[in-house]
């Protein structure tokens, strides 16, 4: 039996999913609670590495560029 190799979203895309659900469902959702609390996780990963100093100032110029460099469409 083949198996199905399935990978987790980009944050970007996840991100979007979780804009999307606040957007179309009321605030006090079972949907929106949990988009909520998955935006707060995400910006709590970002705060732990730049409190820990998870990244070099060169690492996080590399990035920074590489956010915003345009992105081919599929």
């Amino acid at each position: 039996m083949p198996t199905l190799n399935i990978k987790a979203p980009s944050w970007q895309t996840a991100t979007t999913i979780y804009l999307e659900v606040l957007r179309n469902n009321e605030w006090f959702s079972d949907a929106g609670r949990d988009a909520r609390k998955g935006l707060y996780e995400l910006a709590r990963y970002l705060d732990v590495i730049n409190e820990e100093s998870f990244l070099t100032p060169e690492d996080a110029q590399y990035l920074m560029d590489k956010v915003r460099e345009p992105k081919e469409e599929a």
